[in-house]
């Protein structure tokens, strides 16, 4: 979605021979203008742009799986098109926001100069988690006080049927979690472990 923040990512995967679309979100890089208001967590306009990601990742690789990383904000879209979106193959999140009203209360406790609002949509998100019926791997940093490793170990554990969703605890608070991709050698640790899940195994 911010295409500048997923480099490293990107690179790690690439090296372990993933082929990988960055994208923009609207409103960002040479994406379409977007009028942003910086105090809002996220837009839903967002999930649109993913979405079309996901259809053109599809449509250049037709006889692969397609899937979707999430990072922090950017897990509330891969949850909602993972639901939603007929093709998502599987979904990876990284410090994922299990609940958006949670994190707004929690940055408004450390940060209480700044709001923060969320769209009228966001009241609804509870119900995006249990139609996700893609294989789904959790990545959540075990100090992470935001976006807890509780959060996706519940998620996880709320699985039903044939719903197939591990956790992978990393080493980091919320930013950290995020660094487990800095390592851009082919034995970067996470995209090992994605590949484990997607192979049918243990992360």
């Amino acid at each position: 979605g911010n295409m500048a923040s997923s480099i490293f990512p990107a690179a790690a995967l690439a090296a372990q021979g993933y082929q990988v679309l960055l994208f923009d979100y609207r409103g960002f890089g040479h994406s379409d203008a977007f009028a942003i208001n910086q105090n809002y967590l996220y837009y839903p306009e967002f999930t649109t742009d993913l979405r079309t990601a996901l259809a053109e990742a599809r449509r250049q690789s037709p006889r692969h799986r397609v899937g979707v990383l999430g990072f922090s904000m950017g897990t509330i879209m891969g949850a909602e098109v993972a639901a939603t979106t007929p093709g998502c193959d599987f979904l990876v999140t990284v410090a994922y926001v299990a609940s958006p009203q949670a994190s707004v209360a929690y940055y408004q406790r450390v940060r209480p100069e700044r709001p923060i609002h969320l769209p009228a949509d966001a009241a609804t998100y509870a119900q995006v988690a249990p139609r996700v019926k893609c294989p789904w791997l959790l990545i959540a940093g075990k100090t992470d006080p935001v976006t807890t490793l509780a959060d996706s170990t519940a998620t996880a554990r709320a699985a039903k049927g044939r719903q197939r969703r591990q956790v992978l605890p990393v080493e980091g608070d919320h930013v950290g979690s995020m660094m487990a991709f800095s390592d851009e050698s082919p034995t970067n640790a996470a995209v090992q472990a994605i590949s484990r899940f997607l192979a049918g195994g243990k992360a």
